[in-house]
């Protein structure tokens, strides 16, 4: 697929949602009806520029591949970015901490590396974060702690280690903490027997010791 095409059919589901075969409600009769609306390429020729107001970027389900560009923090206006489910790579770009508007935020499912960048708790309008299936490593940001609004947050299978930071005992709206399939180390806190509002807490397959909270 060209860089015209690409972008124009980009804009096509950017715009009207509802008409892609992916979109909540609509099933595609045929694997090869889903494969040639399939989205295929990178991101470098999006003109992330020409789009300032661009509150809506969901682009979950396609095969899209290389880095996030380093422009997408020019969508300053960006509330929903959804990028799961696709072939990206590489490091999650510190610029997406720019971001300040976003309420959701999902990039699991692809093959993003290095650390979490800590900017992202910066975001302070976030409701849901979702960041697994990926090859993150280092550590769980405490800047997590300042996310008080923060529902979901999903950080399962990745190569995060160290211990489960004891900021986040101020992330009081949490309801899912899933953060298994890692090498997480060190006691689970007694401050996660704080978070009234929590529903689901899994924390299977690390290496964490200690008492159950």
């Amino acid at each position: 697929m060209g860089s015209f095409e690409f972008i124009s059919v980009f804009i096509m589901v950017l715009l009207f949602p509802s008409s892609h075969p992916k979109a909540k409600g609509v099933a595609s009769d045929s694997a090869s009806e889903a494969a040639e609306y399939s989205i295929k390429g990178s991101l470098y020729d999006y003109p992330f520029s020409s789009l300032p107001n661009l509150e809506y970027l969901e682009l979950s389900l396609n095969q899209i591949f290389g880095s996030i560009p380093r422009e997408i923090g020019n969508l300053s206006k960006l509330i929903y970015l959804d990028f799961s489910v696709n072939e990206l790579s590489q490091e999650i770009p510190p610029e997406i901490c720019n971001l300040r508007n976003l309420t959701h935020l999902a990039l699991g499912s692809n093959q993003f590396s290095g650390p979490i960048p800590s900017g992202i708790g910066t975001l302070h309008n976030l409701i849901e974060l979702y960041l697994d299936n990926n090859t993150l490593i280092g550590s769980i940001p405490a800047t997590f702690g300042n996310l008080t609004r923060l529902v979901n947050l999903y950080l399962f299978h990745n190569l995060l280690s160290g211990p489960i930071p004891p900021t986040i005992r101020n992330m009081i709206s949490l309801q899912f903490l899933i953060l298994s399939q890692n090498n997480l180390s060190g006691g689970i806190p007694n401050s996660l027997g704080t978070l009234s509002n929590l529903i689901g807490l899994i924390l299977y397959d690390n290496q964490l010791s200690g008492p159950v909270i």
